[in-house]
């Protein structure tokens, strides 16, 4: 049984630009930094 979204994934064609991104709105650091993935936990979710 589905209880919930915990994962969203974003294709973005520059990731170097979305990465900027995430740190001035969210003001956070990703956990998980690959030249092919970048994952960030905001508010419990990836």
């Amino acid at each position: 049984m589905l209880q919930g979204l915990r994962t969203i994934v974003y294709y973005v064609g520059d990731l170097t630009a979305a990465k900027e991104w995430y740190k001035k709105v969210f003001d956070i650091e990703p956990y998980f930094d690959e030249p092919y993935y970048v994952g960030y936990n905001i508010g419990g979710f990836e």
